[in-house]
């Protein structure tokens, strides 16, 4: 395995498209979520990052990145867009998964205060890494950004072209069908001494195991 635990290359579509989707993923189970808690909360990466499990909830096109956009009201729009229609030195890493080379590499890019977001530190991505390849979690985990945005839900956006993390105070349940919330990110904290996990965001699903889609305007 490579020494070298960050990749600052871009992500090609490709291996984009080789992420589990939401409907094939797993979820972490609460012991390894709370050795991953103690890993970041003492290298101290609480403070920026989460981590979440990987997935996918469509394939990308041939040139196409996964981008992040703030708006107003706390809403997150990701969405995929065109590279010959971006600036790549605009582009900030967003959320690492563990390539095949065994570097964390970003597969979500924002393009705003990401420049005041630090990389991951490299001792930390070692200790993660090794405890994710000795426990088979390479393709269940992924490092996400940590923005103090409200604890969110997320749906997917009508041309289902992206997706859309609003509030959960303002989610109106999304489509019409009904279904449990995934929790897909976690964020940690210590408090009087003890290491402790919050679920921060949830994927909306139908009965189906499918994932809702949005139904009214973005931002409403």
């Amino acid at each position: 395995m490579d020494n070298e635990p960050l990749d600052l290359e871009l992500l090609p579509a490709s291996d984009y498209n080789s992420i589990k989707s939401f409907e094939e993923q797993q979820t972490i189970t609460s012991s390894h979520l709370g050795a991953i808690a103690e890993i970041y909360v003492r290298a101290r990466m609480h403070h920026s990052y989460g981590a979440g499990i990987l997935h996918r909830h469509f394939a990308l096109r041939k040139g196409d990145v996964m981008v992040h956009t703030r708006c107003e009201n706390d809403v997150d729009l990701c969405t995929a867009e065109n590279l010959e229609n971006l600036d790549r030195h605009s582009l900030r890493p967003h959320s690492f998964l563990l390539n095949s080379k065994g570097r964390f590499q970003a597969y979500e890019y924002d393009t705003g205060l990401g420049h005041l977001r630090p990389l991951p530190d490299t001792a930390f991505l070692h200790q993660l890494r090794d405890f994710l390849v000795e426990n088979q979690l390479t393709s269940l985990v992924a490092i996400l950004a940590e923005d103090n945005r409200q604890d969110s839900v997320e749906f997917l956006l009508p041309d289902r072209q992206g997706m859309i993390c609003v509030p959960r105070q303002d989610s109106d349940g999304g489509s019409d069908g009904v279904g449990p919330s995934v929790i897909t990110g976690w964020k940690f904290f210590e408090s009087d001494g003890r290491i402790e996990c919050r679920a921060r965001r949830a994927c909306e699903s139908q009965g189906d195991g499918q994932h809702k889609v949005k139904s009214d305007s973005v931002g409403n």
